[in-house]
This record gives structure tokens, sequence and C-alpha cells, in this order.
């Protein structure tokens, strides 16, 4: 072997051990992640969501189990195990609610990259005696106005609040939007986990 061949695979080693040091150390971290880490997210290493794979190089996908490590909550309106069942059928072919990173990709900056009207795909048939709003629930489907929805609820419930009896007071879809992009919440600030 000539000695420029020697020095060209010894430089090659030095330069793919260099790259895998820094890609795998605090600092490389970030330069190898898919993008910026969801609000409330920013402090996080990728093991802190991603185990790494038993054989290969990197880190698996992140599963539910993963997400409920840090986001236990006993109350949930919308547990992602209730879409399991053969009721939600269809919401699992358009939305997949059942993964929590349907609604919360992660690595796009934002809280949530669910659609605004994504209530739509399971409350088609809603049926509320003593319907305490003012336009009743059923109306509100018929006319399509499904962003009202969460202007009225908290998806997963975990706000501490009283549901609004008026559409004129409900959180306006523009608001909505700014908080799933991060914005502060339009919620209670009160939580019932934390």
């Amino acid at each position: 072997m000539t000695r420029a061949a020697t020095f060209g695979y010894i430089a090659g080693l030095m330069l793919t051990a260099t790259t895998v040091v820094v890609l795998l150390t605090s600092p490389g971290r970030q330069l190898s992640g898919k993008g910026p880490m969801n609000t409330g997210h920013e402090n996080l290493s990728c093991q802190d969501c991603h185990a790494p794979v038993k054989s290969g190089f990197g880190y698996g996908k992140v599963e539910n189990a993963q997400c409920q490590g840090c986001h236990q909550r006993t109350q949930d309106n919308h547990p992602v195990t209730e879409f399991s069942t053969a009721r939600f059928e269809e919401a699992r072919r358009t939305l997949n609610p059942e993964h929590c990173v349907s609604c919360h990709r992660e690595h796009q900056g934002v809280r949530v990259t669910m659609p605004v009207d994504a209530c739509k795909h399971c409350h088609q048939k809603i049926s509320i005696r003593k319907d305490p709003i003012d336009v009743p629930h059923a109306d509100l489907v018929k006319q399509g106005r499904w962003e009202t929805c969460l202007g009225c609820h908290d998806f997963h419930g975990n706000h501490v609040m009283q549901v609004k009896e008026k559409i004129s007071e409900t959180i306006s879809t523009e608001i909505l939007l700014k908080y799933f992009l991060g914005g502060p919440s339009p919620y209670a600030r009160e939580k019932k986990a934390k």
C-alpha cells in the first residue's frame, strides 16, 4: 500500500470518528435533530424521548409510553388507549389519534400539529340532553362549525375551567392557532396534572 493510500485511510477513519463523536455528544445532538423541539421540550435531549436502537446506529421511534412517562393524566378526556376501539376505526384511518405523536408531532417547533377542526372525525352524531350552550351542539354540527369545539373545550381536559355557555364567549380560532403554534394558553392557568 502506498504512503498516500495509507494517509487517505487514516484521514477517512479520523473524519468518520470525529463525526460520530460530534453527533453523539451534547452539542452535536442538536446538529442531528430533525427540526426544532416542540413547545415545552426545548431542554430535552434525544434520549429523553428516543431509546437507542438495539442493533444499528441512532434512536428508535417515539411511542406513547415515552410521552406518557412525562405526561401522565388519570383524568384525560381523550386518552390514546380509547382510540383503539372499533368505534374510532374511521378516525384512526384519518388522524391516527391512538398515537400521541399524531397530534403532537415533534421537531416542528410547535405545541399541536392537528387541525383545529379535528373533532369532526369523531363527534358527528353528538346528542346532549339539556344542552347548556346558547347554540345547541347539534346545530353547530349541522353548520359544520367544528372550530368552536376547542373554543370551549380543552381536548385533554387538563385545564381547570368553566365551560362557556355562549358561543360569543368562545376562544377564537386565531387565538387557538397561536396556542397550537406555541403561544400562551387561552385556557385556565390551573391544571389538573402538571
